[in-house]
């Protein structure tokens, strides 16, 4: 079991609209990086993770860390829903590419978000965006990795995503 105090990561469930219980999903990451440098690089992210805000569909999950070393583990609260769609990730590109902060998420892939579609009365559209991965958070000063980083996911995806590619050339 986690070393995090477990009535953290706590939700609210109705169940028949009669009783409730209370539940604990989280995720567990452990990262053993080559050098404490990096660990403490990835630490820093978490650290300005905690502090950052977003597009308001974004939100991050609750989440706890530590680092022992070269070791960085990191409990999250874990969100049920859908991986992102393609309108989403009109979203994700304004959220994270389009942002003048310099920290942000940089790997976009669709896998890598959650929709939480499980509230009545909130449309697709309107429900919020987590991340997964949070420990892909980073200092990505350089929109031209940024863009490269993005159009290389989306020429993964199915063709007709080509629309959601930047065109870096600023003339």
């Amino acid at each position: 079991m986690s070393q995090f105090p477990q009535h953290n990561f706590h939700n609210k469930i109705h169940v028949n609209g009669k009783r409730n219980r209370l539940t604990s999903f989280s995720l567990i990451k452990k990262i053993t990086y080559e050098n404490e440098e990096r660990a403490e690089h990835a630490r820093a992210g978490l650290e300005e993770l905690k502090k950052s805000t977003f597009h308001e569909r974004i939100v991050i999950p609750y989440f706890e860390y530590e680092i022992d070393g070269c070791e960085l583990t990191y409990q999250a609260e874990y969100i049920k829903g859908n991986y992102v769609t393609f309108w989403d990730m009109k979203t994700l590109r304004e959220a994270f590419l389009e942002r003048e902060n310099p920290w942000t998420f940089v790997d976009i892939s669709p896998v890598n978000y959650i929709v939480d579609s499980y509230h009545p009365g909130i449309h697709h559209d309107q429900a919020p965006i987590y991340p997964v991965d949070l420990d892909s958070y980073g200092y990505w000063p350089e929109r031209r990795h940024r863009v490269e980083t993005w159009n290389r996911i989306i020429q993964r995806q199915r063709a007709d995503w080509s629309e959601l590619l930047i065109d870096e050339d600023p003339a």
